[in-house]
This record gives C-alpha cells, structure tokens and sequence, in this order.
C-alpha cells in the first residue's frame, strides 16, 4: 500500500515525465524485444500477420512514447517556468532640468511635444520592475528626484493595483518641499467583481526596452546646510545668481546661502555699475516658472527686505533719494513691476514731495505701462518669452510684425501660429529689446512664463 502511495505521488509530482520514462525505458523496449524475437523465431516460423501485429504493437508503443516526451516537455514550459509579476506607471510632467533615478525601477522617458518649437520640453518617464513574486498593497519603492548636483531628494513611490498609476513630482508651498503626488485615480466602491489583474499581471519580461539609472543610496540623501558665505564671496555669488544661465540647483544653493546671512544685510549692498539692482533680479525670480525657485526667492526677500508693503516703500524711498543712483535703481525697479503695483507706489509719494523726475516717470508708466519679467526654468537656465498677436491691427503693423518674425535675431527664436508668435529669449536685455521692436511696430508684447503659453 505505501509503495502505491509513493508511485502515485510521483506520478502526480512528475507527470507526464514519468510516463514518457516508462514507456520509453519499458514498454517501448518491451514491444521491440516481442516483434524481434517473432521475427526470428524458427520453430514454429511466425505468419506474416503475427509479424505485421506485433509490428504494430510496437509502433504505438513507440509513437505514444514520443507523445509524452513532447507532452513533458510542453508541461515543463508551461508549468514550470517561473512567474513574472510586472507593476508599471508613469510619472508626468517632468522638466528637462529634472532628474529621477531608482535601484529598483526601470524607466523609459517619452517626451511630449511641444507647441511651440524651441519651447521647454517636458516628459512622462514611463516606469517598470519585474519580479518573481506577487505585488501587494502598501508596498513602495525607492525614488531619487534631482535638479543637479549636489541636489537630491528621495521618495518612496507606492504601488497601486490599478489599470493606470500617475504620479507627479512637484513643490508645495505650504510644505516647503518637494512632494510626491499620487494621481492615481481611485477604484470604484462596488468594484470588487472586475479582475485585479490591472498593473500587476504575469507578464513576459520586458526590462529591455527600458533603462536602468541607479544611485548609491547608502550615501545619506540628506541636504547639507549651506555654508555662509564670506564676505569677499558675496559679489561673485550675486552676480552668478543675476547670471541668465546659471543652471537652477546653483541658484538654489545661492538662495539658501543668502537666507544664512544676517537679516537685513543684502540691503546695503552695494551694486558695481550698470549691473540690475539685486532687489529687481529676486523679484523677477518670484514669478519663476519653478516653484521651488520662486519660494526660496520669496524667502530672501522677505528675510533681508521684510512684507510686500515693506518693499514698496523701500521702492518709494529709492525714488525719493536725493542720490542719483539710487533714484535710477528704484526708477528701473518700478518699471518692472506689474502695472498696478506700480502706480500704487506712485500714488503713495505726496503730491509735493514729487519731483520732476518723478513727475516724468509717473507719466511714462501711464503711457506705456510697465514689463514684468517671468523667468521660464529649463537645463539651459532661465529662458524670457514674449508674446505678441497682430489680429485687428492695421495691415502695415502686420507687416512689420510678419517682418520682425522672420528676422535672423541672435539669441531669438520666433514662432507663429496664425495670428501670433512667440520669441523665446535667453538673456533679459535681448527680451526687453524684442519687446521695444514689437512695439515700435504698433502691437503689443506681453512677458508670459511658458507654462501659459502653451
């Protein structure tokens, strides 16, 4: 009895390769042994039909032996290879300046094409990792984001059994850091008959068509504090900060370091000559198109120059200056100001406390306005586009537009849609340039950060 429960337990155990041994080692070698010796046997001789029997017999001894070798061996691919569980997702909208990295993830970046030629380009990064074992709910994975070096945060990146798992990396203001956002979209209450089998599926691998990038996470991943800067430093720090294509992890070095200085301390700084008042670059550099840049931006400001009222004032003192150079740094300021800021801080200085350079000023903001910078972030650094549009201008305007659209301008990079364009430029001056020459055509220019104008 026992020796029955050990040929069916092997039996069940092996399948068909113990069937295809038997008859291949047994049976078949049974039923060849049999018609051999019918063939040769002398007394009695055997009939031809005994012959053709025993022929028989073996031949299906033999074919059925070949069956259950090709049966196993179909038995042991389908059974007997090991499972892969695959779970995949994407993460969206990634910049071109921003860098993930994983030692478990593979990734695969799509990059979506841009409106515009030449604008900042973003891109899904497609991710995927394969395994032998089944997924389960509440497991994460390590995730490395990076804007440069020196620059890194580390995230954990759940799993979801779902049919489309999003994520999004991205600043919060009222965290003050970067976050992981999870966007995908939650299953439905009385979803429980559907199959599970949505971004964990047997799968086979596919690792290849993606790639790879690790990190030595036994490195701490914590961000040093910065260094305060000495003072013999402070110009050359400035400048580069001021610098249009400084890439953005250093500008955000600069921004922490400026935060460690003494408060106060940045508004006795002097500027050397002709360069932008350190007041206006951090102001420009609120309006950023990166969040992050344009929070530590905010931080600075407030740090070393106090509130938004604080500010003004600071701006409505420059102008009152009886310094000439400070009444052209505040002059210069206001006028990049947005509109209404602008004419608020006018509004504040008495009427008789206005000079005829004031006066003048005034007049010219009412006439022409005021151009707001807003710095687009991209690898290059920061990138200013102007947008301008000739629909219902006079057919002469149109045509200069038209013109100065197809000009060869150095560092510009015009694009049209119909009855508008954009200029992509890398340096402020070269922007404010193109700006005066789109008016000087009788239309409009309008500073926008890339992520309205797409």
């Amino acid at each position: 009895m026992d020796e029955l429960q050990l040929l069916t337990s092997l039996a069940y155990e092996y399948g068909p390769f113990l069937f295809a041994l038997i008859f291949n080692l047994i049976i078949t070698r049974w039923g060849h042994r049999i018609y051999t010796a019918a063939c040769s046997r002398k007394d009695p001789v055997a009939s031809e039909r005994e012959k053709d029997t025993y022929r028989l017999y073996f031949l299906a001894m033999a074919s059925f032996g070949m069956f259950l070798v090709v049966a196993s061996i179909a038995w042991w691919i389908v059974d007997k290879q090991p499972e892969r569980y695959v779970f995949e997702g994407k993460i969206k909208n990634l910049k071109s300046y921003e860098q993930i990295a994983s030692n478990e993830l593979y990734f695969k970046p799509v990059f979506l094409s841009p409106v515009q030629r030449d604008a900042p380009l973003l891109r899904n990064e497609y991710f995927i990792i394969v395994r032998d074992t089944p997924f389960q709910e509440g497991e994460s994975f390590d995730l490395v984001f990076s804007k440069g070096e020196n620059s890194f945060e580390q995230f954990e990146l759940p799993y979801h059994n779902s049919d489309d798992p999003s994520y999004k990396i991205e600043w919060d203001d009222e965290k003050g850091k970067t976050m992981l956002k999870d966007l995908t979209p939650k299953p439905l209450v009385n979803n429980f008959l559907i199959s599970s089998a949505y971004a964990q599926e047997e799968s086979p691998i596919r690792p290849f068509i993606f790639n790879q990038r690790t990190v030595p996470l036994q490195q701490p991943m914590a961000e040093a504090a910065p260094e305060l800067l000495p003072e013999n430093d402070l110009p050359d720090t400035i400048e580069n900060l001021q610098r249009e294509r400084t890439p953005i992890f250093r500008k955000l070095e600069i921004l922490k370091q400026l935060l460690h200085r003494p408060a106060n301390s940045l508004r006795d700084y002097q500027e050397p000559a002709m360069a932008e008042p350190l007041l206006l670059t951090l102001l420009d550099l609120t309006h950023a198109t990166d969040k992050e840049l344009a929070y530590f931006t905010r931080a600075v400001i407030h740090h070393h120059y106090g509130n938004f009222n604080q500010v003004d004032n600071l701006i409505k003192n420059l102008l009152l200056s009886e310094q000439t150079q400070q009444q052209q740094k505040g002059s210069t300021i206001i006028k990049r100001l947005k509109l209404k800021r602008a004419l608020r801080i006018l509004h504040k200085i008495d009427a008789q406390e206005k000079t005829p350079k004031i006066i003048e000023l005034e007049q010219y903001i009412q006439a022409h306005g005021t151009r707001e910078l807003i710095p687009t972030i991209d690898h290059l650094g920061d990138m200013y586009c102007v947008k301008t549009q000739w629909q219902d201008l006079p057919l002469s305007a149109q045509q200069c537009l038209r013109r100065l659209e197809t000009d060869a301008i150095q560092e510009t990079t015009p694009n049209t849609n119909d009855d508008k364009a954009w200029f992509f430029n890398r340096t402020k001056a070269r922007a404010l340039a193109v700006a005066d020459e789109i008016e000087a055509c009788g239309g409009t220019a309008e500073f926008i950060g890339w992520k309205e104008g797409d």
